[in-house]
């Protein structure tokens, strides 16, 4: 991606994202409740900074847990 605008100096920005999702298997067949996870990680980064605006790097982390019966 890249930043523009009136009186501001284009800004490259780079976006990364990764995910994993688990769900376990019951080992008990006759068990209705299901489990799941996942975690996320993103990463953003402005490259160059401009009059206005610096450079800078922010990472966000999710963690989630949810089930269902």
């Amino acid at each position: 991606n890249e930043t523009s605008g009136d009186n501001i100096k284009s800004s490259p920005i780079l976006n990364n994202r990764l995910n994993f999702n688990y769900s376990p298997i019951a080992k008990d067949t006759e068990s209705k409740i299901s489990h799941n996870f996942s975690l996320g990680l993103n990463l953003l980064n402005r490259l160059k900074s401009t009059e206005q605006k610096p450079a800078f790097t922010e990472t966000t982390g999710t963690f989630n847990y949810s089930f269902a019966f």
